[in-house]
């Protein structure tokens, strides 16, 4: 269950599509955003923990699209140390699953239609954009703080952040969303980017937790894989 919330809702802040009435600016972005069909690259920390916050369980994997289906989930250590055979066999059960990253439903997650100005400069444009209510679950979500930052020029996402400005209930109410960090500039260099795809650099970490137990998610090396 906790399972659902995890880079699929990040990455789909960022999939979802504008809508006629929405600031014309932070529509062509989007529009830009979502032209080409991609999925993203990334490394994954998640840990586990008990009620008394003591650690239970510590995975880094690595996710790779443009791998085959059967080898895009890689498990690269488990408890600090190597995986065993057994634990590599577990982890490749993954593989076999329906892929989901960059694959969120158009306009799941943000209200375009209602973003506000948050700050303007002669380069960019900061935009608030609500969170939709009552999707998969989400409950309480004006508690949840989205700034997009788009290039005047460009017309491309430069910059994208959210807070949480209080606990949230999530997945029906079953599970409680405690903290979320997520502040990821997007590499601006068009010619870096054609050569090398475009990569996010920041932080993202969410944290949740459910039947007393406490999970910790953190991505880096994120890397947008053209296809």
């Amino acid at each position: 269950m906790i399972g659902r919330f995890q880079l699929s809702f990040i990455l789909g802040l960022l999939a979802a599509s504008a809508r006629a009435d929405s600031p014309p600016l932070l529509d062509a972005a989007i529009g830009n955003w979502t032209t080409t069909q991609s999925e993203w690259s990334f490394t994954r920390k998640t840990r586990s923990l008990n009620d008394k916050g003591r650690v239970k369980e510590e995975r880094i994997e690595h996710y790779n699209p443009a791998l085959s289906d059967d080898q895009r989930w890689q498990l690269v250590e488990i408890n600090g140390r190597p995986p065993t055979e057994a634990e590599l066999k577990a982890e490749n059960k993954k593989n076999r699953k329906p892929r989901k990253y960059g694959s969120g439903s158009p306009g799941d997650f943000l209200d375009l239609a209602h973003a506000t100005v948050r700050e303007r400069s002669p380069v960019a444009v900061t935009f608030e954009v609500p969170v939709r209510t009552a999707v998969r679950g989400l409950a309480q979500s004006g508690k949840l703080v989205v700034l997009i930052t788009v290039n005047r020029k460009t017309q491309t996402i430069e910059r994208l952040s959210a807070q949480l400005l209080g606990p949230m209930r999530i997945a029906l109410g079953l599970a409680k969303l405690t903290d979320v960090d997520l502040d990821l500039s997007v590499q601006p260099d068009e010619q870096q980017a054609k050569a090398e795809g475009n990569e996010a650099s920041g932080t993202a970490r969410v944290t949740l937790s459910a039947f007393g137990e406490r999970m910790e998610y953190e991505w880096s090396e994120l890397k947008r894989i053209e296809e």
